[in-house]
């Protein structure tokens, strides 16, 4: 079988250097035509292209899947939505050829009022445990708050947070990165980091000071630059993959211990990060 857990996973962190996670879900779908309020919405409509965009990752060399869940609002059909989501993403990792483990990725503010339709989804649809991921947060306090919930009502399924933070290394609500490593230590998860930050610089120094601060693996996903909008209002991210490559073996070096890409990064983005993890002998 390889599909593994959380658990398993959080296990092959550090034993040859940094896992190499996927790219964005959401800017791929875009940019295959999906509007951006039907993104989430493609696991029941588009799921044959959403298990191709999980499938690009993995010939790419992603040790990590992550479900298109992220986004999802409450109401209109969340829970389909995000069962149909992991599912797809259960079915491309147990068909790789090596050990895949899935992401389910959350939206912080969602899991207190989702609690009991998280707690379902897992308990139908995982066939191991997954590690649950809250990207892109913005406030200690919503974070605390769902975090408390996941321990509650999950408390056997492991949990990532990566937060979004300012040129400056604070996130919206004002929290540094080193206070909010240590906050999130305390909260008791399992690993944390960072993701879709302004700049690479920004990634750079918060996964430096997080990985300074408190001994747990520190994820890092930057995005491909900064979009640039086109005339006719669509988003294009211009960063060449050997760039990308060039910040995937920064953040190797500077500690951190899973290294996707975030908004705009392809497979192309991760495919560049697998070669030069691999000269850097972590993969």
């Amino acid at each position: 079988m390889t599909l593994i857990s959380g658990w398993q996973l959080l296990d092959r962190v550090g034993q040859r250097g940094p896992l190499l996670a996927d790219g964005a879900n959401g800017t791929m779908l875009m940019s295959y035509g999906i509007p951006a309020e039907d993104v989430l919405g493609a696991n029941l409509t588009q799921s044959d292209l959403v298990k191709r965009i999980h499938s690009d990752y993995v010939d790419v060399g992603t040790q990590l899947i992550t479900t298109n869940t992220f986004g999802l609002r409450t109401g209109g059909g969340w829970a389909e939505s995000a069962l149909a989501g992991l599912a797809i993403a259960e079915s491309v990792a147990a068909d790789a050829p090596r050990e895949i483990a899935v992401l389910f990725s959350l939206v912080s503010s969602h899991v207190v009022p989702e609690q009991e339709n998280l707690e379902r989804i897992i308990q139908e649809q995982a066939s191991v445990t997954p590690l649950l991921l809250l990207e892109t947060c913005t406030n200690m306090a919503v974070i605390s708050a769902a975090v408390a919930v996941l321990k509650q009502r999950l408390p056997q399924v492991p949990l990532a947070v990566t937060c979004h933070f300012n040129n400056d290394c604070k996130m919206v609500d004002g929290t540094p990165a080193v206070e909010c490593a240590k906050l999130l230590s305390n909260l008791g998860v399992q690993a944390l980091g960072v993701n879709c930050c302004h700049s690479a610089v920004a990634v750079f120094n918060v996964v430096s000071q997080m990985h300074a601060a408190v001994p747990l693996p520190i994820v890092a996903q930057p995005n491909a630059g900064q979009p640039v909008t086109a005339s006719d209002g669509t988003m294009h991210w211009q960063m060449e993959p050997s760039s990308f490559s060039a910040i995937a073996s920064s953040l190797a070096r500077l500690g951190a211990s899973v290294i996707g890409g975030c908004c705009g990064t392809r497979p192309e983005h991760i495919r560049a990060a697998a070669k030069v993890l691999r000269s850097l002998n972590t993969l």
